[in-house]
């Protein structure tokens, strides 16, 4: 039986923001962002090393799907395909996206 990581179950980083429950996650292919999706119809992006929102994107419906694209360089949704890093590229659905104030 392999051993278990000594921090397995450890909270590392609280990520704060969702207004309702989040349904999923998924990370970068590069493991230094993640995202998630929640009921409150947003997807975010979150700095795994401090915990910060870099992006969130208001969506019509809550997604039900969320993938990294192979690159990294953008998030896969059924409610959209939404550019990591650059809100004014165009995405496959309407949303609204914000980089959050500094």
């Amino acid at each position: 039986m392999p051993a278990i990581p000594e921090r397995w179950g450890v909270e590392t980083l609280k990520l704060e923001g969702h207004d309702s429950t989040v349904r999923a996650v998924a990370f970068s292919p590069d493991g230094k962002t993640v995202a998630s999706r929640s009921w409150d119809k947003t997807v975010r992006l979150w700095d795994t090393a401090n915990g910060a929102e870099t992006q969130r994107f208001d969506t019509l419906i809550p997604a039900a799907r969320l993938r990294f694209t192979d690159n990294g360089s953008g998030v896969d949704t059924n409610v959209g395909y939404f550019h990591l890093n650059s809100p004014s590229a165009a995405s496959s659905y309407p949303h609204t996206s914000y980089a959050p104030a500094e």
